[in-house]
């Protein structure tokens, strides 16, 4: 489910963020759910090792925006970009790369994800990608295959298919960071 992939280890390692001999450099999440290609976990390190303060995402979307409101999440395009940047959302399911700093920030954080997106730990981690201004990098390399089968119901018809996610956006981010998302978008 939603946050349980990164909360529960982060809570385990929380005296590891401060220790000066800690080895935590980052973490990666992935879908039990899907078949990833071969070089998948390889390129997502050699993307860290090249930008090592970045989260580096296989799938990555593009925030867009109108005046006053996000555009729909579900018609917000592929990022091309193979560049970090503010406008850039996270899509967990392709498998994410978490710095240690990220981590540390998220930990700081606490759960604050159960009352603002407890069904989108997607929309989360682009949320606090832009609070902690730790950029999403898109990795670009071949995409997951879901395993026939263990996708039929679940969280991606709720918040896409249902527009649970477009609905959760509004809780996430104020008017003024919106406001700053739109004049990113214009430059």
């Amino acid at each position: 489910g939603p946050h349980t992939k990164y909360y529960p280890y982060l809570e385990s390692q929380a005296s590891s963020f401060s220790a000066p001999d800690s080895l935590l450099s980052a973490l990666i999440t992935a879908d039990d759910d899907s078949l990833y290609p071969q070089d998948w976990l390889a390129k997502l390190w050699e993307s860290h090792e090249r930008n090592a303060s970045a989260i580096h995402a296989v799938e990555v979307r593009r925030i867009t925006l109108s005046q006053y409101h996000f555009e729909p999440y579900q018609d917000w395009p592929v990022c091309e970009a193979p560049e970090p940047s503010k406008l850039n959302a996270l899509r967990a399911n392709g498998g994410v790369l978490y710095p240690s700093a990220f981590l540390e920030f998220l930990l700081n954080k606490g759960t604050g994800f159960m009352q603002k997106s407890p069904a989108s730990d997607s929309l989360w981690m682009s949320r606090m990608s832009f609070e902690s201004s730790i950029d999403i990098l898109p990795v670009k390399l071949g995409l997951a295959h879901r395993i026939p089968g263990t996708n039929k119901t679940g969280l991606g018809f709720e918040n896409i298919g249902c527009g649970a996610s477009h609905l959760c956006l509004g809780d996430l981010y104020s008017a003024e960071e919106l406001a700053q998302l739109l004049e990113i978008q214009k430059s």
